[in-house]
């Protein structure tokens, strides 16, 4: 991994030529004279540079910066510690903040990132609910892209009024970014509900083998959107959660009772004895008949 001292030997170097969406202005300044004022902008794009970029700003800049990763990974050191950012990713510093991190050729990461000022600058990021420095998306929110290309296109080829256009573009970004971001969070405290009430009905209809698609549809989402959501909030998939579920009361009826294997494998859900042995061993080690010989 890239240390701080081999990222300071990448920083602040302006390569217009290496692609020509990437040209915008190199201004680090703290301008209170209006709303909101865009400093500079533009696109890494290292996929097609097949080498690492970085930067490297131990006390941050006087401006505010947003990067989002479009695609790929970035990584970024807080606090001495190295962190990754995959896509739909974006992060939020504050004039003065600490701005270490990097794009890596190899792991094709894509960023489009933002300097912006103003006497609104932070109070506009803190009313659409981008005040953290890490925020997550699931997925890209529509017209996210085209509002900062927008932003990138005036400001290579300014027109007569480019620093309001350019601040309007920037409003309608960060605007896009807080809705996806609202929304999201809506969604995941509704999934937090729904898996509650998922997780106390699988422990009471574990045995009955009922197939994923009951359970999303008590969730309210579709099937691979419940999956993914589930896996989230608990680290397991549905069917890894079921089958613990049912090799932990099997456990626990071959420890407690005389009750045979068979018998057992049939009261946690399993129709064949040599089936639910061999998912027993796979999750504990060893088999059921050992268990209760020890």
């Amino acid at each position: 991994m890239m240390n701080i001292m081999s990222v300071s030997n990448e920083i602040n170097r302006f390569r217009s030529a290496r692609d020509p969406f990437f040209k915008t202005y190199n201004s680090d300044r703290c301008d209170l004279s209006k709303r909101l004022i865009v400093n500079s902008c533009g696109m890494e794009n290292v996929i097609h540079l097949k080498k690492d970029n970085a930067s490297n700003r131990p006390v941050g800049r006087a401006d505010y910066q947003i990067v989002y990763v479009k695609g790929g990974r970035l990584r970024y050191c807080e606090n001495n510690r190295w962190n990754i950012c995959n896509e739909n990713t974006f992060l939020v510093f504050k004039p003065h903040e600490p701005q270490i991190y990097y794009y890596s050729a190899t792991e094709k990461a894509s960023c489009y990132w933002i300097h912006f000022t103003g006497y609104d600058a932070g109070a506009i990021l803190q009313y659409h609910g981008l005040g953290n420095r890490v925020n997550y998306l699931t997925s890209e929110p529509p017209h996210l892209s085209s509002s900062i290309s927008k932003i990138i296109d005036e400001f290579s080829n300014p027109s007569e009024n480019y620093q309001y256009v350019c601040a309007c573009y920037l409003e309608s970004f960060i605007l896009n970014l807080g809705l996806a971001l609202s929304k999201e969070n809506i969604q995941k405290e509704k999934m937090n509900v729904s898996i509650s009430v998922i997780l106390k009905e699988m422990q009471e209809t574990y045995w009955k083998n009922l197939p994923i698609e009951y359970y999303a549809a008590i969730s309210g989402f579709s099937v691979n959107h419940f999956i993914k959501l589930f896996k989230e909030y608990t680290k397991h998939s549905p069917h890894s959660y079921m089958t613990e579920l049912r090799i932990k009361e099997a456990e626990n009826l071959i420890l407690e009772s005389e009750i045979s294997i068979g018998d057992i494998a049939k009261k946690v859900g399993y129709d064949d004895p040599l089936y639910f042995s061999r998912v027993f061993k796979k999750y504990r080690g060893y088999s059921p008949s050992s268990l209760r010989k020890n």
